[in-house]
Parts: structure tokens; sequence; C-alpha cells
């Protein structure tokens, strides 16, 4: 994930990436930035020719011919890796087409479900940091307040200005979620299930603080609770979840960590907005609980900053 990162900080389009079929064929020819470049070569044996730094990707189960050339090229230099190990390392995510609960067992990583060190020190982490965020945003906290009321002044004592809904936490406990409101009061079986950036249903405040994020500070008090953390896949609504759950592969990999206010899927997809949104996402999560690290959680603490600072988001 670092490297990732940071080759998107350092532009370097000196390694040239070879892709190849199940026989040995060149597909496609990329530059480190996955842009196409043309293919100057005809066939593996061209590749011990060239000065060019090389990285060859591989599919599973190529025949034997095609091993006995990667082995001998892998002897001269040239770097290999397999389709999907390069799927998660350039890209930063798993695909979930290809995944099975075998391949979660046979894992060497997911080492946050069995360190309890890094488990009590996440925890200590999120629920220090949340006090001290509540007492720090507390003007922020009282003015949202006070302007999503006077937004319709002639029910400030019955509108209320504080959404709540059932969301799906860890190991699938469901827990009630409370944010800012940023919509109008409707009947959501009337509906859409998803928010777009246009929605008619956002009034003029919700688009200001959903801008800024403001309207999930008050997840705060769910962090301190202890049913979400400040850093992991985004609490599904439960009806969604449900959903999700017969629709996309080992879709309940996600609740093996608490919810987070922030999380990978957030800073590195926009916002859902369908199914393949959801799938989309999925795989940035299952990405960050298989390599789950602080260093990792701090690059999206200040990828969120960033996106907050510039008001990015719906």
């Amino acid at each position: 994930m670092i490297k990732i990162f940071l080759s998107n900080m350092i532009k370097n389009n000196k390694k040239t990436l070879i892709f190849i079929d199940f026989n040995g064929n060149i597909e496609s020819v990329f530059n480190e930035n996955l842009e196409v470049k043309t293919c100057n070569f005809k066939s593996l044996d061209d590749l011990k020719k060239t000065d060019e730094v090389l990285e060859i990707i591989y599919k599973p189960f190529v025949n034997s011919d095609v091993l006995d050339k990667l082995f001998e090229l892998k002897l001269l230099g040239i770097n290999t890796i397999e389709y999907f190990d390069f799927f998660e390392q350039y890209q930063g995510k798993i695909n979930i087409d290809i995944i099975s609960k075998e391949w979660f067992l046979k894992s060497k990583e997911f080492k946050l479900l069995h360190s309890n060190f890094s488990k009590y020190f996440k925890r200590s982490f999120d629920f220090i940091t949340s006090i001290s965020l509540l007492i720090l945003l507390l003007p922020i906290f009282l003015l949202t307040y006070l302007c999503i009321k006077l937004e319709t002044p002639r029910q400030f004592f019955s509108s209320p200005a504080f959404f709540k809904q059932k969301r799906i936490g860890l190991l699938g406990k469901e827990f009630t979620i409370i944010k800012f409101r940023s919509m109008k009061i409707h009947d959501p079986k009337i509906y859409s299930k998803y928010s777009s950036k246009d929605d008619k249903r956002i009034t003029k405040v919700g688009k200001i603080i959903r801008k800024l994020r403001i309207d999930e500070l008050p997840q705060l008090f769910n962090v301190i609770k202890g049913d979400m953390s400040l850093i992991g896949p985004r609490p599904e609504w439960n009806e969604l979840g449900k959903e999700y759950e017969q629709l996309l592969n080992l879709y309940t990999l996600r609740y093996a960590m608490k919810p987070g206010i922030t999380g990978l899927a957030q800073v590195m997809y926009s916002y859902g907005a369908n199914l393949d949104d959801a799938k989309r996402k999925l795989e940035y999560d299952i990405y960050y609980i298989e390599y789950f690290s602080f260093l990792l959680d701090l690059i999206i603490i200040f990828k969120t900053i960033k996106i907050v600072v510039f008001g990015r988001g719906v």
C-alpha cells in the first residue's frame, strides 16, 4: 500500500509492464502508471534482448512451456508477478471475483483479527482521539445544530437535528448510527435507497455539511461507545447490507472489523450509488482488513483531511 501511494506521488515511467496470456503471447504493454505503451516485443524471447526494466504479469495455470520461459527470464533478472498479486499491489484492492473462503483461510495476512495488542492499541487511539475531537469541535457541533434547526424555524422544536439509522457493525451486529440530518424528512420506503450528488432530498445546510463531512461528526459518539472505529469499512444501512450479503462475494468479510467514520474505500472511491459501486468499495475494504497497519491508518487520515480541506465529496 505504501508503494501505491508513493507511486502516485513520484511519477516513474521507466518500468515496462508486460501482460501475457495463458500461452505466453503478449497481450498488452503498459508503463508503471498503467498507461498504454507501443509494443516493440513480438514474443517472450524478444524480452531477452532489451535493456528496459521489465515486469511480466502472467495468469495462473499457464502451460509448462510458458513456465519454462518465465523461469529463464527471471534468471536473467526480469521480475515476474502473477496477475492477481499484481492487482493487489498496483491497485491497492482485492479482486472479489476470484477470492473464496479457502483463499481467506489460507491467507497469512489479516493480522489484526488475531492480534490483541493491535486491537487494544486501535481501540485506545479511537477513544482518546474521539474525546479530544468532541471537545475541540464543540463550537462546530453547536453551530451546525442551530443551522439545521433554523432551516425550518416553524418546526424548531419538533424537527430533529440528528439522523439515526440501523447499521451493521462488527460480526454483523446491528447498532444505531447518529449523524447530523442533511436531508428533508422523508419515507425511505418510497425514495431510492441510494443518495446522489444532486439528490432533491438534501437540504441547503445539508449540501454544505456533506461537502465538508461535518454530518459525520456525531459518529464520534458511536466510536466512544465502541460500535465504530475512526477508520474502517463504512457502516452499511442494515437493509442494503443484507442485500449485498446475497449479491456480493464474501461481503460478510467486511464485518471482521468495526466500521469506521472514514476508511480506505471512502478516500479511494467516489460516493456509492449502485451495486457496482458497492462492489468496487468492497474490494478496498477487504484489502484494508487484510493488510491493516497503523501506517496505513495514518495515510488514510491524511487523505481524509485533504478531502475535507478541498471540499470533495457528496
